[in-house]
Order: C-alpha cells, then structure tokens, then sequence
C-alpha cells in the first residue's frame, strides 16, 4: 500500500465521428493503515516515516487529490483531452487487523480509431550567414519512443534547397547531432540560397533502435523558404 488499479471501462464510437472513441477507465485507490483499524490515516493520511516524498502513509483522499491534479494538468497538454468525470467517496473495512479505505475515479479520455503517431511542432527557421538556426516543439513523450535499452529516438529534420520542404523522414538530406530533448539546432555549412526543412518523431514498436514508423509532416512541422546569405 498504497495501491493502485486501472481497469478497461470500455470504448464507444462517436455518433457523428465514428473514427473518434470516447474510452472510459476506472482508477481505484486503496491505502492502508497497517495494524490500527480504528485510525482515520488510511482515508485523510498520517505520519511517514520515510519522509514528505514517501507513498507509504498517504491517505487515499491525498492520493486521488493527486491523481486528479496530474489529470488537470494533462489536459489539453500536447493535444491530450482527458477529464476525472465522477469521484466516489473514500470508502473504509477491516480487513486482517488493519483498517484499508477505497476511492474510485472515473476518467473519460478521446482516442482515434486509427494508429496515431504524434509529431513535432511549430518548426521555425532563421537564416544567417552559412547557417539557419531552427527551434521546435517536440511531440509528448510515450512508451514506443523509446528502444529497449530506454533510449529516447530523437526528432529527425530533414532539408531541400527551394521552396518545399521533405516529404517524408527519409527524403531531402538530414540534419546530423540532434539529442532526444533537444528543441532548437544551428545547421551550418549552408552555401547561399533558399532552404525548406522538415521535422518528423521516429518510433519503434519492436524496441529497436532503428524506427519502425514516423510521424506525418503537418504545415506546422515545416520551415519553407529559409534564406541563407
């Protein structure tokens, strides 16, 4: 304890838009008051020994206060749409001795029916001399960016000269030294002219290194017409 389990509460089409599905998940929170079944710790909490940061102690009415933050927090970040739609109240029981108190929260969340894979955004480039200095928002962090050795695969940019940026993760010629968590480059070497840059998220679900799929290039993953003196 303290204990957490989220369960499918299942899916549904939307009527007008059958490619959107509204998911619904149920987090039940249980806590513990170990040995003392008579003491309200396992619903408003009490003291931990293991100091401020620790779980162990936390009252299942703290632990959903925290729960429901992290989800207003989310909401609406990196174009994520979920919200806490009901609470029920901290229920309490005796069970082997010690006094364990539930809560239950209803989470509805939007999801497409197809395979999504999120992109950077709002690439935007300055041209210099020899140089264009490019800064960007990266896509929100999950589970199949990284390798199974815990490696983020970091954003890829491409370039052409011109007025049209790449296509695709693979086309034009790519930017070389971008890190996982960087959000701007300085790409030198540039001879005169007019550049269009692209940006794309790799993603791997086979744990490999090399990227299984790409995200799409969207209007604001591109910088078009760069010009470098």
């Amino acid at each position: 304890y303290p204990l957490a389990m989220i369960v499918d509460a299942g899916q549904e089409c939307d009527a007008q838009t059958p490619e959107l599905l509204l998911c619904r998940w149920r987090v039940m929170l249980f806590a513990c008051a170990e040995g003392n079944e008579r003491s309200m710790a396992a619903t408003v909490g009490g003291q931990r020994s293991n100091g401020l940061g620790a779980s162990e102690g936390r009252g299942v009415m703290e632990i959903a206060e925290r729960v429901v933050r992290t989800l207003s927090l989310k909401t609406g970040a990196n174009g994520m749409r979920c919200a806490a739609r009901a609470r029920s109240g901290a229920q309490g029981a005796e069970v082997g001795g010690a006094h364990v108190a539930g809560k239950e929260i209803e989470v509805e969340s939007w999801a497409t029916a197809a395979a999504h894979y999120d992109e950077p955004l709002f690439l935007a480039g300055t041209g210099g001399s020899g140089q264009v200095t490019l800064t960007w928002k990266n896509a929100p962090a999950r589970w199949d960016q990284y390798d199974s050795a815990g490696n983020r695969l970091a954003p890829i940019v491409r370039y052409a000269s011109g007025a049209t940026a790449p296509t695709s993760a693979t086309s034009g010629t790519g930017v070389t030294g971008i890190s996982a968590g960087d959000t701007s480059k300085v790409v030198t070497g540039l001879s005169a002219g007019t550049y269009s840059f692209a940006i794309f998220q790799p993603y791997t679900e086979s744990g490999s290194a090399t990227p299984d799929h790409y995200s799409a290039q969207e209007l604001s993953t591109t910088a078009t017409s760069v010009t470098v003196t």
